[in-house]
């Protein structure tokens, strides 16, 4: 099977882009009459925050990161402070990328607890945050997206 990345840019509202990014969807599993829709993606363009406890990007099951894609995970989260990486799989879909050292101590550097945030999300588009910005169970704050090269 040949692989295509398909990206978007949309000017408008956090809905407008989400409803590209649906639409976009439906139409290449329609056209192509596939079992399933592989990097169909709209790029969020996140807000900057230095609260952030998490960041990680989004990608096609079985694929990496590359170095630029490292850079824009590292540069969501905030100067200070120790980062340590994480990944997510589910469905199709695969997470990489960083959580606050301190974060991670109090889930005792256990990844289960985060993944029952973050694998529903991996497996079903319609969870997917609209400006890529998410809250964890107590609330904190991490982003999770699609960033290009």
């Amino acid at each position: 099977m040949d692989t295509y990345k398909i990206t978007a840019y949309a000017k408008g509202s956090e809905e407008d882009a989400a409803a590209l990014r649906k639409e976009l969807a439906q139409v290449v599993y329609d056209e192509f009459e596939l079992g399933g829709v592989f990097g169909v993606s709209v790029e969020l363009d996140m807000p900057q925050n230095d609260t952030y406890v998490m960041a990680l990007c989004m990608v096609e099951l079985e694929t990496g990161l590359s170095k630029a894609q490292v850079g824009k995970v590292l540069s969501m989260l905030p100067d200070k402070g120790d980062y340590m990486p994480v990944e997510f799989h589910d469905n199709n879909t695969s997470a990489y990328g960083f959580v606050s050292a301190d974060y991670y101590q109090q889930y005792n550097y256990e990844p289960g607890p985060l993944s029952e945030i973050i694998n529903p999300i991996l497996g079903d588009m319609k969870l997917e945050s609209a400006n890529g910005v998410y809250k964890t169970a107590d609330g904190s704050l991490f982003c999770m997206g699609y960033f290009r090269d």
